[in-house]
């Protein structure tokens, strides 16, 4: 067999020390059970004892070598080996046992088909059958159910006389009297004889089931009870109390009374599912719930992972460590539930995401966790490590040059045409010299013939480009020619540039289309239009539970926007790989130095096509500019 050998990192020893602390190493991640160490130095090699974490191994023995760090090779104890290791462990156990004389005791006897019965019995336990003339012994080899050695031959000695037998009472007397079974002649000898039925004790067979096959004395639990078979029997049920009997089944123990006392113990009359019962004052007596999730692996006996356990968080390698007790962000705000936001801190300090025990943080240190292809509009800040909507890029004409208005006119750059079917948020003009400013969104009918849809004045600071931010934002129609434009006034200095344009004398006023307009290319004002984002659609990749779930948790962290929750931000899961989602109600669960966090717990997705697929999605609305900047699944 060729040996399998593992040399990532180094090693670090002390003298007189079994702990091997590893360096650059990832020993439980490459999941390792076992093996020897062997170190480039003098020294003895160190059979590992346990694989405590990436880094950690407790060796067998102590190193007899110097202290210092070294190359090291790990020889892995394969599969193959650990075998060869149980079975001399058991032979060595067998021949003990041998030659001590033990092996020929043994805790119960009975046909093949009644050792199953004993399969969680302990290692050592042992089990007599007699199938056949000849007796063979079988060994609980371990702990783990079902796991025999065997069979031996059991009893098996030189050929003797045969033995003469018989089997009578001790006595004459009543019914029941105990009975002696009487060998005579040269042995030892294998007995092979039929026990009487009478003299047998009960088989347990477990749980009474309509359609097994019982034998008279097989034992059986009904309803809370115990009861014994008293013929072979298929189908007939044991009686239902207060009757002991029928003509199949007997009462061997009957079910105990359900309690009913009242005790003092008092707590709150309803509480959280998975909120732990913490003491109320100082009697022991009174109870009331625990301010954060149960902080075991499970939350109820249901054997499925607690949604929102911070202890059922599986972190594996971390890039760094993190001290929670003075920061605020964990207590702040009166709000304890912020395993969410650990988890998420955790994942931001290795660098990549976080596996947990059904779930999954992602802080957005990469993009490997997010469907880059099938998300929409989603721009990716690896400097912030946050994903927000793309807005358009602004429109500009480019610079004018100073002048003087000559009378009152209406400019409209033609320049560019807004955009359809985009929100415009801010109408911008250069001018160097502070002043009212009236800027216009106007509707191109044609060369001579616009409509004026908007009107606004603004004081300009001067000094060239600003910005004015619309009351509203505008919706471009998603067909049409639209364009912005500004007001020259009579004496004032403005900037101008040789441009294509539309003018019409006067202050044009919001109304019906009007004609008189003339298109041209002289003293159009220089004009920018800027957008508001496109709506965001940003999913994660998919990410496979162990069984179909049925619910779910969200948890989202917000470094920008201040949406309005469930409005202009939705989130929502799915279990069936992004084909079927079912959407959040979210709630705001912590808010600290602008970041929000928001989360959705026990999601029921049990309507959804059954699945494995878990995926996330994050949506933004009414073109809103939200950073989200972590996220946050779990499933249940």
């Amino acid at each position: 067999m060729t040996a399998l050998h593992y040399s990532a990192g180094t090693v670090s020893l002390t003298a007189g020390s079994a702990v091997v602390t590893g360096i650059d190493t990832a020993w439980a991640i490459a999941l390792l059970k076992g093996g020897e160490i062997f170190v480039q130095a003098p020294g003895n090699p160190l059979p590992i004892e346990t694989i405590d974490s990436d880094t950690q191994i407790t060796a067998a023995l102590v190193w007899t070598g110097e202290t210092g760090v070294y190359e090291y090779v790990l020889r892995v104890a394969t599969t193959y080996d650990q075998q060869i290791a149980k079975n001399a462990e058991v032979f060595a156990q067998l021949r003990a046992e041998i030659e001590a004389g033990t092996i020929w005791k043994f805790d119960v006897s009975g046909v093949l088909a009644d050792r199953d019965t004993y399969d969680t019995r302990p290692r050592h336990f042992s089990f007599l059958e007699f199938d056949d003339p000849n007796a063979w012994l079988w060994v609980k080899a371990s702990n783990a159910e079902g796991d025999w050695a065997g069979p031996f031959a059991y009893g098996v000695g030189p050929e003797g006389q045969p033995p003469s037998l018989s089997f009578s009472p001790i006595a004459t007397g009543a019914p029941g009297t105990p009975a002696s079974l009487i060998v005579t002649g040269s042995g030892p000898y294998n007995l092979a004889f039929t026990i009487p039925a009478g003299l047998t004790g009960l088989r347990w067979r477990g749980a009474y089931n309509a359609g097994t096959s019982y034998l008279e004395r097989d034992g059986v639990r009904d309803n809370g009870s115990t009861w014994i078979a008293l013929q072979d029997t298929l189908g007939n049920a044991p009686p239902v109390l207060p009757a002991t009997s029928n003509a199949f089944w007997e009462l061997v123990a009957a079910k105990g009374l359900d309690g009913t006392g009242t005790g003092d113990v008092v707590g709150p009359a309803g509480a959280l599912n998975g909120r732990p019962a913490v003491f109320d004052g100082t009697s022991g007596k009174l109870l009331r719930e625990g301010p954060i999730p149960f902080s075991g692996a499970y939350a109820d006996l249901s054997g499925k992972p607690t949604l929102g356990a911070a202890a059922a968080m599986n972190v594996g390698s971390t890039a760094g460590t993190v001290a929670a007790g003075d920061d605020p962000r964990f207590t702040s705000g009166g709000n304890t539930r912020n395993e969410a936001l650990l988890a998420l801190e955790i994942a931001d300090l290795k660098g990549s995401r976080l596996g947990m025990i059904g779930g999954v943080a992602d802080a957005f240190d990469d993009e490997t966790g997010v469907d880059t292809v099938g998300s929409v509009n989603a721009a990716y800040d690896a400097a912030n490590d946050w994903y927000m909507p793309v807005a358009p890029a602004a429109q500009t004409d480019g610079n004018g040059s100073s002048t003087t208005g000559a009378s009152l006119f209406t400019l409209i750059s033609r320049v560019f045409a807004l955009r359809n079917g985009e929100k415009m948020v801010s109408i911008g003009v250069q001018t160097n010299v502070a002043n009212d400013v009236t800027v216009k969104i106007v509707q191109r009918n044609s060369a001579t013939n616009y409509t004026v849809l908007q009107s606004h004045t603004f004081a300009h600071p001067g000094g060239g480009w600003f910005d004015f931010l619309l009351p509203v934002p505008f919706d471009v129609p998603a067909s049409g020619t639209f364009h912005v434009g500004a007001v020259q006034i009579a004496g004032q200095t403005i900037l101008t540039r040789s441009a294509a344009r539309a003018y019409l004398a006067g202050d044009a006023p919001v109304g019906p289309a009007t004609s008189g307009w003339t298109e041209d290319s002289s003293g159009a004002r220089p004009m920018r239009a800027s957008y508001l984002p496109t709506n965001m659609s940003l999913k994660s990749v998919s990410y496979t539970a162990q069984v179909a779930p049925t619910k779910g948790r969200l948890s989202l962290q917000i470094a920008s926007g201040a949406p309005t929750i469930n409005v202009d931000l939705l989130a929502d899961i799915s279990r069936d790989g992004g084909i079927t989602w079912t959407t959040a109600n979210l709630a705001l669960a912590s808010s600290f130095l602008g970041i929000d966090m928001f989360e959705a717990q026990n999601i029921d997705i049990s309507a959804q096509p059954s699945g494995t697929a878990m995926q996330w999605r994050v949506r933004t609305q009414n073109n809103k500019p939200i950073a989200v900047s972590g996220v946050v699944m779990q499933w249940s």
